[in-house]
């Protein structure tokens, strides 16, 4: 998994989850949000772990197997991608509520269902909150790398492209491209087109420069990036040769206000 760098605001846009769905995992079906807080506000800290079969869905007493995603929340925007410690890791709409922190060197682990379709939210003051939905592999992840972006980062990348004000009761939509077939880099023409409303989207060129478009340019960045999206939510559309999106079509995806909304796809060989 790569990440993209801009080379005067951000030194780093994003960092993004390392994984893929199985070939066996079940299709996944609508990834809506809701309301994340379990109705009797229970929470199990999943960072010491648990059984391999616990009750963890939402509202449901169906017995589902974990697995393990452990990795590092990094601050992106800043200086050197510092960890974050103290950093809240939510499984979204799980009854009671599965939630861990980051320790000191921004290191997590976390045990949610395999083989579903999930929404994990990363949160800390002062920097925008990410919301990753993605199916886990039924053998886990390890080394996922998350990331929080600082606003005065995703400010400048605006300011940048001569833009109209980041609107913070409006969300940012960001689709990443798995390459690692393409040896990490877009051969272009790589495109994601989300449903809800917004305000533009952008992609970086092979100097890590933000050029405005929704289609990934040769060699340059593996990120298309949706501003001021209206709040609630999206599905998107993948094109390019060989490309598509982790999810089915019909998925969709939540926008919500001063938040990153993250959405995966991948390509393959050309």
């Amino acid at each position: 998994m790569t990440r993209c760098a801009l080379s005067t605001a951000v030194a780093a846009l994003l960092l993004l989850v390392a994984c893929s769905s199985d070939d066996d995992a079940t299709p996944g079906t609508d990834a809506r949000a809701g309301d994340s807080a379990a109705a009797d506000g229970a929470v199990v800290d999943t960072s010491s772990g648990n059984d391999a079969s616990t009750d963890i869905g939402s509202g449901s007493d169906a017995s589902v197997t974990l697995v393990t995603i452990s990795g590092v929340v990094r601050e992106v925007g800043g200086d050197g991608d510092a960890p974050v410690s103290g950093a809240t890791i939510t499984l979204r709409d799980s009854s009671p509520l599965v939630q861990t922190t980051t320790a000191g060197d921004g290191s997590f682990s976390l045990q949610v269902p395999a083989n579903q379709v999930l929404m994990v939210e990363v949160a800390k003051t002062d920097l925008l909150s990410s919301i990753i939905t993605f199916r886990a592999p039924s053998g886990g992840v390890s080394e996922v790398e998350l990331g929080l972006l600082l606003p005065a980062a995703a400010d400048g990348v605006v300011q940048a492209l001569s833009l109209p004000a980041r609107d913070t009761g409006k969300g940012i939509v960001i689709v990443n491209f798995e390459l690692d077939d393409r040896g990490g880099v877009p051969a272009g023409g790589e495109k994601a087109v989300i449903s809800a409303g917004n305000a533009g989207s952008f992609v970086f060129d092979d100097n890590d420069d933000p050029v405005l478009g929704d289609t990934l340019l040769a060699g340059g960045g593996d990120v298309a990036v949706y501003f001021n999206v209206a709040v609630g939510t999206t599905t998107v559309t993948i094109s390019g040769s060989g490309c598509s999106a982790d999810l089915p079509a019909s998925t969709t995806y939540p926008v919500e206000a001063n938040k990153v909304s993250w959405i995966l796809a991948h390509c393959g060989p050309l």
